[in-house]
């Protein structure tokens, strides 16, 4: 996990990110604190990104990405963010250099099995329920457990609407191509449960939507997070865009647009904070309320409107049925209206009096302002973390970048793997340029 923080206001955009990164397998996880998150996209035009979730996307490490990318874009410029934004898209999606048609294939293999997985401890669990509570189960049982599961399944893929990256006829396509996967994970994941000719096909319509497809809510262990950030050359002020991305299937880059956001004239607009990931105590420090624990008190709020005219008519006699029914439905609307008018009021508290006098400070700071502020709310969930006895998921150092029009990117703070002071030729090297000849610009004579 991670915690990641994006400021703008009209002057620049704030990056700050921790370098706590967790690497899992079957023996168990280990936690190592130098990974890093922040990038420059151009080494000459004043565009960032940041990463966060899987640091790797299909086994490439997002930082190789980042940089091949760089390489190719060189001192090519957009005018709008968002151009930037699709080229890195573009180039990912049509680079078979990088991700090959077989490891396509492994990353469709491994996804298919590792849901199908999920779906059978399901059904376990539910199996073992009924024998824990019966003593014992049928085979009909067992067959109507596991159809009712893998229909509830097939229902959330159904329902979800095809991803924009994707081409509708690409699904059949996949179902095709992958025919054969698809019979060989069924045997080896379903093979001892009973299941029904219209469960088979709708477990093979489930894992081809699993892949051009991507509900609301699901974050698997394989979705990356990717922040593009900056200006375009036509940009007067700096905007941000968020994708969710998973792999790549048959050439095709499956990913998700989260948001857009950019800073506006109107007063409105003229600063955001944006937190990414493990984002508990930025939400704390701008609201006054850990998330969690507002999330109760909405919970309880409604439970008190809901519940509170029911026991209210149930201590009281009443020798008309229909009468007790018709009071009620005028006492559950009653409080839904309060419920509402009450949650509204508490919303308008908390942005009068915690996040709008915050954001007004954000609207005016000076670029040493800002990052020192995107800093500190990644300090605080790591310090959270250090004094919680929970996993350090979020920890020090903290990379910390300023992204302006005027400046560019600048580095307020970086670890580096290496000794800056015995490796000046790298920094040496890193603006090097070979022209169309092949020459560096060192290298050419007046």
């Amino acid at each position: 996990m991670t915690a990641e923080v994006a400021i703008m206001n009209k002057e620049a955009i704030a990056l700050a990110a921790d370098s706590a990164v967790t690497f899992k397998d079957e023996t168990g996880q280990k936690i190592f604190t130098s990974a890093s998150k922040i990038f420059t996209l151009s080494k000459h035009q004043p565009v960032g990104a940041m990463v966060y979730g899987n640091a790797s996307l299909m086994g490439v490490p997002w930082e190789t990405v980042i940089k091949v990318y760089r390489n190719h874009l060189g001192q090519k410029t957009y005018a709008t963010l968002s151009e930037y934004s699709q080229d890195l898209i573009s180039f990912v999606s049509n680079n078979k250099q990088i991700f090959s048609e077989e490891e396509q294939r492994q990353y469709v293999e491994n996804s298919i099995k590792g849901y199908y997985q999920l779906i059978e401890e399901d059904i376990n669990k539910y199996i073992n329920e009924t024998i824990n509570k019966k003593g014992e189960i049928s085979d009909k049982s067992i067959i109507e457990i596991s159809s009712q599961v893998i229909k509830r399944y097939f229902d959330k893929w159904e329902n979800t609407e095809m991803l924009p990256s994707v081409p509708m006829e690409f699904k059949d396509t996949l179902k095709k191509k992958y025919e054969k996967t698809i019979e060989l994970a069924t045997k080896e994941i379903f093979g001892k449960v009973p299941l029904t000719y219209d469960s088979l096909n709708q477990l093979a319509e489930i894992v081809v939507n699993l892949l051009v497809k991507h509900p609301i809510g699901l974050t698997g262990s394989n979705t990356s997070g990717l922040v593009i950030t900056g200006f375009g050359s036509e940009d007067i002020w700096p905007s941000l865009e968020s994708f969710s991305i998973e792999g790549k299937i048959g050439n095709y880059l499956k990913y998700t647009k989260i948001e857009a956001d950019c800073i506006k004239m109107n007063l409105q607009t003229a600063a955001t904070i944006k937190s990414f990931a493990q984002n508990d105590m930025v939400s704390t420090f701008m609201t006054g309320t850990d998330p969690n624990y507002q999330k109760l008190i909405d919970r309880v709020m409604k439970e008190i409107y809901s519940y509170y005219p029911q026991i209210l008519l149930d201590h009281i006699h009443f020798q008309d049925k229909e009468e007790k029914e018709a009071l009620k439905k005028l006492l559950d609307k009653i409080g839904q209206e309060r419920y509402n008018e009450n949650r509204t009021k508490l919303e308008v508290y908390r942005h009068n009096q915690y996040i709008n006098p915050v954001m007004k400070v954000v609207e005016g700071l000076p670029k040493d302002e800002l990052a020192a502020m995107a800093e500190t709310l990644v300090s605080l969930t790591s310090f959270k973390k250090k004094v919680s006895m929970v996993q350090e998921t979020v920890a020090d150092p903290i990379d910390v970048a300023v992204i302006s029009k005027g400046d560019g990117f600048i580095w307020i703070k970086r670890k580096h793997y290496f000794d800056p002071e015995l490796n000046q030729h790298f920094f040496a090297n890193y603006y090097q340029e070979v022209d169309t000849n092949g020459t560096k610009p060192s290298e050419k004579t007046n």
